[in-house]
């Protein structure tokens, strides 16, 4: 795991999350299994060592839903940075405080067969690009789709893709 310490000795783990889209502009959702307090969110985890965020999230899309035909990842210019709950941190025996991701927009074939790692994530839906609002409610992971969104351009221009 890649890590970082900032200037007040709070560390960090460096983190990728991917907004999947397949050629409908559908939006894949995972549920993970560790995390009881989200029900929808984007495919996401770190970061090791000596690898790029790009790397990382290849292969993390690749370890979730089992996923390697991509037509296009493209990193977003944010990057979101979350701190952990002490009682989490504590609860869960984490070493780091928080963490920085690097966002990606990855598009992949409609056709893409999904195959979970069940260990991670319990189970996935394709929605709607309108309907994403529905099902993700953690607002730090909405906002994080609604700023891509609106950097690439997919709100306004379904047809880019």
């Amino acid at each position: 795991m890649r890590t970082f310490e900032l200037s007040d000795g709070r560390i960090f783990r460096k983190e990728v999350k991917a907004i999947i889209l397949n050629e409908n502009y559908d939006t894949l959702l995972v549920q993970p299994c560790q995390n009881e307090d989200i029900a929808w969110t984007f495919v996401y985890g770190g970061v090791e060592k000596d690898e790029t965020s790009t790397e990382a999230v290849k292969r993390e899309i690749f370890e979730k839903i089992g996923v390697q035909n991509f037509i296009s990842v493209e990193k977003s210019a944010i990057c979101h940075a979350s701190e952990l709950d002490p009682s989490i941190k504590s609860k869960e025996g984490l070493d780091y405080d928080g963490s920085i991701s690097d966002i990606f927009l990855v598009k992949i074939a409609g056709n893409s067969e999904i195959h979970l790692q069940v260990e991670e994530v319990k189970e996935f839906c394709w929605v709607t690009f309108q309907t994403v609002k529905d099902y993700v409610k953690t607002p730090a992971h909405l906002s994080i789709f609604e700023k891509t969104a609106t950097e690439f351009g997919i709100s306004t221009a379904r047809n880019k893709y």
